[in-house]
């Protein structure tokens, strides 16, 4: 509890200084400016060790709760190059005051991490990294294309095949480095991309802690073309070819040493449109071809898919609270046990993050991302308050082959892995902070062994100027 007085009041000095710099404008020049801001996001999370099966694996309790107290500090810059044209760079910093884990000791310096063989940790103020740096060039020459050049967040369609570029930093940071272009016409958007991230970030400015932040090191490349019919139906195609190469470990910890070494393919699509002003949908399928691993040949080479389909119900403006409804279906496929020299496993590379918020929902199904999963899921927004929005959800598991898992740590005979019912509650107490209730409540089905109930709680504060 004093660990956790004391890192409330930090977070109330933080908060303090954070309102004291409001986000900034200077106009250096005639026609040309800088901006400058900020944003600091405070996070304390709990949940049971019990929610990773493979932690107690006959539904044994395995100890106390795992709970974290992080901040993440964030300062930008935008300048006005020439016409059109802007650099922006961000920086960050994420250290966490207060962990229970075991191996994540609290608010200190492991050495044996930088040389090998330990864990890293996140010591204040850790390092200082380049979240974003780029160039940002749109409408070249009066032209359809834009193009972006340096380290960018970049997604594709809602996230579920590409955003997460570092998945192993825990929610610090998303960025990719490269470049990519757009071609934008009133019917068509045209992206390509190439991408190329070391498997550790080697441009940490202060207190390099040599972590990994990947798979490997990797390169990422694609195209994606989005087509609008009519408000109705709109259509998306892209592919994407990514190379992992897992062979560069330096003596850091975590490195996987080879095992993951990869080429995969990627090909999807997705429809998508508004019937009306109070329906939205959207179904996308994406289908893998790969050789993974590449340092074997006896192993099969994974051709996964995933489906995602939603539907969302709006109210009219006038309806009281604002109520949203939304259905949703999403699957990756699992690897049939009984096919022998087949894969048919799901591989996720920048999939790896809390897709339906829940932090702990990656964790449980493994770090390597989501595979062997089918979610059916229903959710309620309500606008309860003039600025305090509430979501409720419940989501139902099913394993797509469980009763003959090979994972002895889920022999629990059947294929329901259980039902999620989670509550968020976001109140935007000023109209630069955002302070957040998230929890869930896991009910484990007969895929586990004596699986256990698990919760997860996150107080979460985010002031952005």
């Amino acid at each position: 509890m004093k660990r956790l007085t004391l890192g409330l009041a930090m977070g109330v000095f933080l908060t303090a200084g954070a309102i004291a710099w409001a986000g900034y404008t200077w106009e250096y020049t005639d026609g040309k400016k800088a901006e400058f801001g900020l944003d600091v996001r405070v996070r304390y999370d709990l949940y049971d060790r019990d929610v990773n099966p493979t932690w107690s694996p006959a539904g044994r309790e395995v100890g106390p709760d795992f709970q974290y107290f992080r901040i993440r500090e964030r300062v930008w810059g935008k300048l006005d190059l020439w016409e059109g044209a802007k650099l922006v760079l961000r920086l960050g910093n994420r250290w966490q005051y207060y962990t229970s884990h075991f191996l994540d000791p609290n608010n200190q310096h492991d050495s044996s991490a930088v040389a090998g063989g330990g864990s890293p940790t996140w010591e204040a103020p850790d390092e200082v990294y380049i979240d974003n740096l780029y160039v940002e060039w749109t409408s070249i020459m009066d032209s359809p294309w834009s193009v972006t050049l340096g380290r960018q967040d970049f997604m594709l369609g809602n996230g579920m095949v590409l955003l997460e570029g570092t998945p192993f930093d825990q929610g610090r940071s998303i960025y990719f480095t490269g470049a990519s272009t757009t071609y934008q016409t009133e019917c068509d958007t045209v992206k390509m991309f190439g991408f190329y991230d070391d498997y550790r970030d080697r441009t940490a400015l202060i207190h390099d802690q040599k972590r990994s932040l990947r798979y490997g090191n990797t390169t990422v490349a694609g195209i994606d073309w989005t087509h609008r019919f009519t408000k109705m139906f709109n259509t998306e195609l892209y592919y994407m070819w990514s190379d992992i190469e897992d062979d560069d470990n330096d003596g850091v910890a975590f490195a996987n040493d080879g095992s993951l070494d990869s080429r995969i393919q990627f090909f999807g699509g997705r429809v998508f449109g508004s019937p009306t002003d109070l329906i939205d949908y959207g179904v996308e399928f994406c289908k893998q071809s790969a050789r993974y691993p590449l340092d074997t040949d006896s192993d099969p080479d994974p051709t996964g898919s995933m489906l995602d389909a939603r539907l969302k119900f709006k109210t009219p403006d006038d309806t009281a609270m604002k109520p949203t409804f939304g259905l949703q279906v999403t699957q990756f496929s699992g690897d049939d046990p009984k096919s022998g020299g087949e894969n048919e496993g799901w591989v996720g590379l920048f999939d790896t993050y809390p897709i339906y918020r829940e932090e702990f929902l990656p964790a449980r199904f493994g770090a390597l991302g989501w595979t062997n999963l089918t979610q059916y899921r229903a959710d309620t927004c309500l606008q309860v308050m003039e600025k305090v929005k509430a979501t409720v959800a419940y989501a139902y598991l099913v394993a797509e082959y469980g009763e003959n898992s090979p994972t002895s740590a889920y022999n629990g005979g059947g294929n329901t892995m259980g039902e999620l019912i989670s509550l968020f509650v976001d109140w935007k107490a000023m109209e630069s902070l955002v302070l957040s209730f998230e929890g869930a409540t896991f009910i484990p089905g007969d895929y586990y062994a004596g699986g256990q109930q698990a919760e997860w709680l996150r107080l979460q504060a985010v002031w952005t100027y």
